[in-house]
């Protein structure tokens, strides 16, 4: 709100109030460029012109508006195109060049992820937008990273990486932590629905994640489906099937996280069950 006072006045009527101050020693260094224009430069510009400050933080004042008349605009452009978590590639594709850079700006920056500079932003428009539907672009800048599948958009933070081959032996007891900030799981116990309780007293329950070629027969399937297939039909996209619990007893897939369970496994009716949660908060 002081901008567009001067220094001079601003000195002037802290001494007249009587105000004492600490003067950083750092703000007199000309090695950082923000000194070096408030010393050297801009007393410069006063004297060719004695306004210019007065026209620089109007200047700045009419960037802040525009800026903040941008945002409404990219809002507006994200509803129309907004499919949480994702952004509809083909309801952006209406958009003019600019708009549409606008809007991916502003799409990520709310998401609490840093925005990308000019050449990643054009990565996502030349890479990721035109992507076929089987393919996996990527585009990762510091911080965050934008992917595509299935004609949309996704943008998030670097993903951990699964430590290959984890498994472990679950008593169903407490929480069980998952690597790589994927949350924790946990059983709640119901009757006739959710695993077969029985099962996490003869300590062959295993969790581990998918490894490739598993299959699972659905409750009321009739026969097995590869995991590959049930994710797919879930709309699950490809960066995130690898990062799936799954629960195993004697090698056989018992439980998808909380996608679904195996025929053999689920509790009948009356019978003493455990339903399988996925807390993901630590994602």
């Amino acid at each position: 709100p002081l901008l567009a006072v001067p220094r001079s006045e601003l000195r002037a009527w802290a001494e007249a109030a009587g105000l004492v101050w600490i003067e950083d020693p750092g703000n007199f260094d000309t090695g950082f460029d923000r000194n070096r224009i408030r010393h050297e430069i801009l007393p410069r510009l006063m004297q060719c012109r004695s306004g210019a400050a007065h026209s620089m933080a109007r200047s700045a004042m009419h960037c802040a508006e525009a800026s903040e008349l941008l945002d409404e605009l990219a809002a507006m452009d994200v509803e129309g195109s907004e499919v949480a978590p994702a952004l509809a590639v083909e309801s952006l594709r209406a958009l003019s060049p600019a708009r549409l850079r606008n809007a991916l700006r502003f799409w990520i920056r709310r998401q609490g992820l840093p925005t990308p500079d000019t050449a990643n932003l054009n990565r996502i428009l030349d890479e990721v937008m035109p992507a076929s539907e089987d393919a996996e672009p990527l585009v990762r800048w510091p911080g965050a990273e934008v992917r595509g599948y299935r004609g949309r958009l996704y943008a998030m933070a670097p993903l951990e990486p699964v430590p290959k081959g984890w498994r472990v032996e679950w008593s169903g007891a407490g929480e069980l932590a998952l690597p790589a900030g994927l949350g924790q799981l946990t059983l709640r116990m119901t009757r006739g629905r959710g695993l077969k309780a029985d099962l996490f007293a003869t300590g062959t329950v295993s969790v581990h994640f998918r490894a490739g070629g598993e299959r699972c027969r659905p409750v009321g399937r009739g026969h097995s489906h590869s995991l590959k297939k049930l994710f797919q039909e879930a709309g699950l996209p490809p960066w995130e099937r690898g990062r799936i619990p799954v629960l195993s007893v004697c090698g056989e897939l018992a439980a998808v996280a909380d996608l679904c369970y195996g025929e053999a496994f689920v509790a009948t009716a009356g019978e003493a069950g455990l339903e399988l949660l996925w807390n993901r908060e630590c994602h």
